[in-house]
């Protein structure tokens, strides 16, 4: 956005250029996500952060803060992810650090985040649906 050109600087004084990235917008998430090892989040307030559940069905663990609401729905600390105390940047670098440099957690946590996702699944959603409809058409 408006702030590009600013980060930008910001990347190349603290000479960040050979491990950061600032992507211009795209159409092809399933590239990102497919190109991607992990996702981080550090919003401060989420409702239900869709980017997390697209991140599981592709099977990428999640590094994010524990935020009032939204990580903790999709995200099972230890397991699916990591979720660390909000704000914490210093737990949040450390979560990071945690998954990219240890292959074999990082895989474990994606296959586990994969299998998560099937509770978000079109048959899985609908069910639910049809089964409170159900619920409230007896009574």
């Amino acid at each position: 956005g408006e702030e590009r050109n600013m980060l930008e600087a910001l990347v190349g004084d603290y000479g960040l250029g050979g491990s950061v990235s600032l992507l211009h917008p795209t159409t092809d998430m399933p590239g990102v996500y497919m190109g991607a090892s992990l996702v981080a989040m550090s919003s401060r307030y989420e409702g239900l952060p869709m980017i997390l559940v697209e991140a599981q069905a592709y099977g990428l663990p999640i590094v994010s803060f524990d935020c009032k609401c939204g990580p903790a729905d999709v995200v099972e600390d230890g397991v699916t992810g990591y979720l660390v105390p909000d704000g914490d940047v210093e737990a949040l670098s450390n979560g990071l650090l945690k998954v990219m440099t240890d292959e074999a957690l990082r895989s474990r946590m994606g296959k586990a985040a994969r299998e998560a996702s099937e509770r978000y699944s079109v048959e899985a959603v609908m069910s639910k649906w049809t089964a409170l409809f159900e619920t409230v058409v007896k009574e």
